[in-house]
């Protein structure tokens, strides 16, 4: 078997022991959860119908990735193989790609691309492509791309939620998606860890009490 496909080739390996409830899938419960990906999407594609129909269609894309986030996330939590982990990162920087397409305010956009959402498009398309490519050279650029992508994603968000603040419906809705950025951002701290310290192991753990996945994540670093 080619080496990236064998199970645990990756090097990430999440807080969940392994192989617990059967041994044909490494993370039981990180793989089951994936399922919220697969279940949502077929139910905000008619939710959205007035949005994409009034303002644009390709939000519709925006939820089809959200299928290939779940799939590719629960393949290589399954696995823990390499081949996963790309997919399972490369499908989340692309889903910010077509995020930044579609949602970044246009007051925003970088002057070469004289103010027009297409040529936006197309360069975050050209940079999210070379991005893929050399992810599979080196898997670690994965980190910084989706770093790119995400720092700036949390500026812009704390921004436009207190824009908002007389929508209290919406500005509580910015309020937990603030707090997903959040766990984002721990999420790529785990995964830098090997680029910056090859000999050292991430390690993530909650607060107050590690064994309660809904407390606090942050991650911390040790020994092999």
């Amino acid at each position: 078997m080619w080496a990236p496909l064998q199970p645990g080739s990756s090097p990430v390996d999440w807080c969940e022991e392994n192989y617990t409830v059967t041994l044909a899938v490494a993370e039981f419960v990180n793989t089951i959860s994936n399922i919220v990906f697969l279940i949502f999407p077929p139910l905000l594609v008619p939710l959205f119908k007035n949005y994409s129909e009034k303002v644009n269609r390709y939000i519709n894309v925006f939820w089809l990735l959200f299928i290939v986030v779940g799939l590719s996330s629960a393949y290589f939590h399954a696995t823990l193989s390499l081949i996963g982990q790309l997919l399972d990162e490369l499908s989340i920087l692309w889903m910010f790609c077509i995020g930044y397409c579609l949602f970044f305010p246009r007051k925003y956009f970088p002057k070469f691309v004289q103010n027009n959402r297409k040529r936006f498009t197309k360069f975050c398309l050209v940079l999210t492509a070379i991005g893929s490519v050399l992810s599979f050279i080196h898997p670690a650029v994965n980190a910084f791309a989706l770093m790119i992508f995400g720092v700036p994603t949390m500026g812009f968000l704390y921004y436009q939620i207190h824009r908002i603040k007389h929508n209290v419906r919406v500005y509580r809705l910015g309020i937990l998606i603030f707090i997903a950025a959040y766990t984002l951002g721990v999420l790529y701290d785990f995964l830098i860890v090997e680029d910056y310290r090859p000999d050292k192991r991430a390690v993530l753990l909650y607060w107050p009490r590690n064994n309660f996945d809904w407390g606090i994540p942050y991650v911390v670093v040790k020994d092999y």
